[in-house]
């Protein structure tokens, strides 16, 4: 998106993931926003329209203006509620320790009734250990990171995996071993296992592409062996798996038995 000064042609202001200005005519630009000494505007402009002198950008974030071309920038947001919420985790143990995995909200966590934000980047995933209420994996576009104290720290994690994470919607799931929270499981392509805490993974399926994906996985809460996919399961840890039903489309919620 480009605004052309109404006063000087060769001033002009460009909208992207970022904003950048030239006042050549195009033949140099500079960014004019988030970074050190700049005005912080939330990125990924989706519109920008000018009355008067004052340009006004739409972002994933709400609402800002510029009334001097960009030299300095109007937060419009107020109470305007825009955050997406793609995840959400609670503690077992603790009822206010929540955390959501938010698009340009990162990881916001609920701690004793107050929210605060922990990691960087797009919220997508993000999974609770069900023993340890300050202990938390969270994935943003990335990867996931592993966080300790609420997020005041963090640990090597994902040696091993192969498969490219990277993605911008929830496809990618954590899911704890409840019996052994330091066991865990991530679906990418594949299903990947950790009996480390998440800093080593093993491959425990071979699937092909039609078969893999779906961004659903369970472990059954009383029997590890008993794992799920939106398409596939396997009754003895991931040794073997077989397809879920004859539905060749993906199956996008399972509720599975606590006793069976």
């Amino acid at each position: 998106h480009i605004i052309v000064s109404p006063t000087d042609k060769n001033s002009i202001i460009f909208g992207g993931i970022g904003i950048s200005r030239t006042t050549d005519g195009g033949l140099t630009w500079s960014q004019i926003t988030n970074q050190t000494g700049l005005p912080i505007v939330h990125v990924d402009q989706r519109q920008l329209a000018i009355v008067g002198n004052t340009i006004w950008f739409a972002n994933d974030g709400g609402v800002y203006k510029t009334d001097d071309f960009g030299n300095s920038f109007s937060n419009l947001i107020g109470d305007l509620q825009v955050t997406e919420i793609l995840d959400v985790s609670s503690s077992l143990t603790d009822t206010l320790h929540l955390r959501i995995g938010a698009p340009h909200g990162s990881c916001m966590q609920m701690l004793d009734s107050t929210w605060t934000s922990a990691g960087v980047g797009d919220g997508v995933n993000v999974t609770n250990n069900p023993a340890d209420p300050e202990e938390f994996f969270f994935k943003n576009q990335y990867g996931y990171t592993h966080y300790i104290q609420n997020g005041d720290s963090s640990l090597p994690m994902g040696n091993g995996i192969t498969e490219s994470t990277y993605s911008f919607f929830p496809y990618y799931p954590l899911v704890f071993n409840t019996q052994n929270p330091s066991s865990n499981y991530i679906l990418i392509e594949n299903v990947w296992k950790s009996e480390d805490g998440g800093a080593n993974y093993i491959k425990l399926s071979n699937f092909l592409q039609s078969e893999s994906r779906g961004g659903l996985l369970l472990v059954h809460a009383a029997d590890s062996n008993y794992l799920y996919t939106s398409k596939m399961k396997s009754s003895d840890g991931g040794v073997t798996w077989a397809p879920l039903t004859q539905v060749l489309d993906y199956i996008n919620k399972i509720t599975i038995d606590p006793n069976d």
